[in-house]
């Protein structure tokens, strides 16, 4: 019984599936489009049955058109109907489409269901507005410009579309702008109206000549439309235009949803002073230079009417950038460099305006007090590694400036310890600010400090790393203590630092580290490249440590390591790398010989040794060819034998 009624429930579903695939009669099987569709420039229809013999061109529209805009149609096959429209359809236009009573399939049968098909282009809405959606430095009286894909009442845009001004409760109404006034806007924004034709002459229309251009900038019907808000925006806020819903074009149709265009208000019109500093409460790097900003832009005449003066009269000019043909400008530089510890005084033109005619909001703190700092320290070494060559005076070079006379030696911490406090060390504490000096005696002092630079040296450790397979291991250290190191964390919310560049040293007790001396000859203060020189072939690291420096850049006394790693060497390793065998010869770099008797070692950044092995004892004389050969018989390379 049960089987029995499954059985009967099923042919019953099967039925109704079958009656509805099948209908009694032909039909429009599909018709596109139907609503409200946007940019619309074709119609397809398609019949559930052969309508017309294939590829008769003679054979007429199966429907009655009524719409506004041109087109013509025609069959795409037996089922398929195609009209075209001369352009794309703008807003406003309604178009219905009727089967004509008359029409019957191929096989003279006549169409049943829907016999009328139907669709609008909706209301007016915005295709591009001056300033374009999302600008973040409107005005705060901006005027819009808004170019739309068809002509909308007047009444209509007044009444429905607003303002939405961020930490304003209520909307804000719009007002029309017609007239010269209007006329005066479009002038202004020819870039928007050669992108609105390009526009225009994408839809299908032809591109506009200047007379049509005029008509559609000036004409009754224009569908450019010029408005304001009716309230003054305020500054660094988010504006939202709203173009409602219930905008109406010419034909009556209405837009059936909000569109938004959002902008942000530029802040107001402010100056700020910027300079390089090593620590925020400092003073400005006297060898670096000054910056005034504006936020918004002034004449290039103001720009250079900005002073900079200390205190005995000295003024300094302005750089202004730019092409001086360019009437605005955005910031000023005082490019230095200045003499250390100097006050100085910046002054703006009084009544100091931007291109929009708004006064400073900060006037009052002009003139503004500046004060510049003494040189900065710096120890730098030019890389973490490099190699020198041993027979051209080798010397590694290092770049100092402004450090204490003699750099002092911290005792090394013991393995795993943290360097000592230095709280006691020589010049560790940035000097005491001179006392102010003037006329002569300022002239004699900085004549005696060119001319008589106090005696100074420089003292550092290094270390021969006697071992090849530790030499990675030294590499790798050096490359990780002149790196910032940490992590952020997510529970605390903050990032916390582990390791600052510099701030450990690369030695431990453990370490028999060379001690060595280097003359300043200009003095401790002056900016100096200085070599440390090597008489011996060897890998190295260097290390000099500068609690001067440290005091700068981590607040407290605590040195600065800046360390390096050198291969000090005659001898140049070359490598042909192969798929199944590669070659590695050495030359030295004095002469450009094949070096005899030379130890070569590939290994990886780990330190694992893959190959081991020495040139031939016997080098080349100099009419011998080069030789090649694969590592597995380097017997065949006479002298400078390769190995790999």
């Amino acid at each position: 019984m049960y089987r029995r009624v499954l059985g009967s429930l099923f042919g019953f579903v099967l039925m109704s599936a079958a009656a509805h695939a099948a209908p009694d009669g032909p039909e429009v099987e599909s018709f596109s489009p139907q609503g409200t569709v946007k940019g619309v420039r074709q119609v397809a229809a398609r019949f559930s049955e052969p309508m017309v013999p294939f590829g008769d061109p003679r054979l007429g529209e199966p429907f009655a058109i009524d719409c506004p805009e041109a087109g013509k149609g025609h069959w795409a096959d037996a089922r398929n109907f195609v009209y075209d429209f001369e352009r794309d359809l703008p807003a406003g236009v309604r178009c219905t489409f009727t089967l004509k009573p008359e029409l019957r399939t191929l096989d003279g049968k006549p169409l049943i269901g829907s016999q009328t098909f139907s669709f609008s282009t909706g209301g007016p809405s915005v295709r591009l507005s001056a300033p374009y959606d999302g600008a973040s430095d409107i005005d705060e009286q901006q005027i819009f410009v808004l170019g739309l894909d068809g002509v909308a009442l007047a009444a209509s845009i007044e009444e429905h579309v607003y303002c939405a001004i961020e930490g304003i409760a209520e909307r804000v109404g719009v007002r029309l702008v017609a007239g010269e006034e209007r006329k005066g806007v479009i002038e202004g924004r020819r870039g928007f109206l050669r992108e609105y034709a390009q526009i225009v002459q994408r839809s299908g229309e032809a591109e506009p000549d200047p007379e049509r251009l005029r008509a559609i900038v000036e004409g009754e019907d224009s569908p450019i439309v010029v408005l304001q808000c009716q309230r003054r925006f305020p500054n660094a806020v988010v504006v939202r235009l709203v173009w409602g819903k219930g905008v109406t074009s010419k034909t009556g149709i209405a837009t059936e949803e909000d569109q938004t265009l959002a902008f942000e208000v530029r802040d107001e019109f402010r100056a700020s002073f910027s300079c390089e500093r090593v620590k925020r409460d400092r003073g400005c790097i006297p060898f670096l230079p000054l910056s005034l900003n504006f936020s918004a832009p002034i004449t290039r005449a103001d720009a250079g009417a900005i002073t900079l003066e200390d205190a005995d009269g000295t003024k300094y000019k302005p750089t202004v950038p730019g092409d001086p043909r360019v009437a605005f400008v955005d910031d000023v530089a005082f490019e230095g460099p200045f003499p250390e510890n100097l006050s100085l005084t910046l002054a703006v033109p009084a009544g100091l305006q931007d291109d929009a005619g708004r006064t400073l909001a900060n006037q009052a703190t002009f003139p503004l007090k500046v004060k510049t700092d003494e040189v900065p320290p710096l120890v730098k070494f030019p890389t973490t590694f490099g190699i020198v060559e041993l027979h051209a005076d080798a010397a590694l070079p290092v770049t100092l400036r402004n450090l204490e006379a003699l750099l002092p030696l911290p005792p090394l911490p013991a393995p795993g310890a943290s360097p000592p406090s230095l709280s006691a060390a020589p010049d560790a504490k940035p000097a005491p600010e001179p006392e102010a000096a003037t006329g002569l005696t300022k002239w004699w002092q900085g004549l005696r400090e060119r001319l008589l630079p106090e005696a100074s040296e420089v003292q550092g450790r290094r270390l021969r790393v006697e071992d090849p397979k530790a030499i990675p291991g030294w590499m790798r250290r050096v490359v990780e203590l002149q790196e910032d190191k940490g992590h952020y964390d997510s529970e605390a919310d903050k990032y916390i630092v582990e390791h600052r560049a510099g701030e450990k040293s690369l030695f431990d007790a453990t370490q028999a580290t060379e001690v060595f001396k280097l003359p300043k000859p200009l003095g401790r203060r002056a900016f100096e490249v200085i070599g440390i020189p090597f008489d011996r072939p060897g890998f190295y690291v260097v290390e000099l440590a500068s609690p001067r420096l440290g005091a700068a850049l981590y607040g407290k006394v605590v040195p600065f390591h800046a360390q390096s790693a050198v291969l000090v060497t005659n001898l140049g390793v070359h490598l042909k790398l192969g798929r199944e065998s590669s070659l590695v010869w050495v030359t030295s770099l004095d002469q450009g010989r094949p070096a005899a008797g030379a130890e070569v070692v590939v290994s990886d950044c780990e330190g694992r040794v893959y190959f081991e092995g020495r040139t031939a004892r016997t080098a080349p004389s100099a009419s011998q060819r080069p030789c090649r050969a694969r590592a597995r018989s380097p017997s065949a390379c006479p002298g400078g034998a390769p190995s790999s």
